[in-house]
């Protein structure tokens, strides 16, 4: 059965994202054909995309995520109840926020310059006098700023 073009089963929420994850997700949502734009709703801090499938939303979410670096966050909530099949229909959100730094970078934490070598699940940075290199959560990195040199 078709389904409307106004339906959707899952919101991709971008926050404070660039020009280029914007033209991505369209990209990708029109090359893999599994899925269509409902609408999208256009916010002070982003963009809402309404997605017609939930799981092509959850798989879109995980390629920004390894593209792009960031965080993501998955959410879903009951929608309705199936009257056919008498379980419940979930609508699900994918939050997705890019950090403000990129593989390359310089950033500065406690008056100490660092180098992002990688981001990953976590964000992998090298001291820029001494070569010392740790892992950082991505949550400790998420905001810090570049540093021009």
């Amino acid at each position: 059965m078709q389904k409307p073009p106004q339906y959707f089963e899952g919101i991709l929420q971008l926050r404070h994202p660039t020009q280029e994850i914007i033209k991505f997700v369209h990209e990708q949502i029109v090359k893999d054909k599994r899925a269509h734009i409902a609408k999208e709703k256009k916010l002070k801090s982003g963009i809402d995309i309404f997605i017609s499938s939930q799981h092509y939303l959850q798989a879109l979410g995980r390629k920004l995520k390894i593209k792009f670096g960031g965080t993501m966050v998955i959410s879903c909530r009951i929608q309705t109840c199936s009257h056919l099949t008498s379980k419940d229909l979930y609508r699900v959100s994918v939050l997705f926020e890019p950090l403000k730094v990129a593989k390359g970078d310089t950033v500065k934490i406690h008056n100490k310059l660092w180098k992002v070598l990688l981001i990953n699940n976590q964000v992998q940075l090298q001291h820029t006098l001494s070569g010392e290199k740790r892992w950082f959560k991505i949550e400790y990195v998420k905001d810090l700023q570049k540093v021009s040199a």
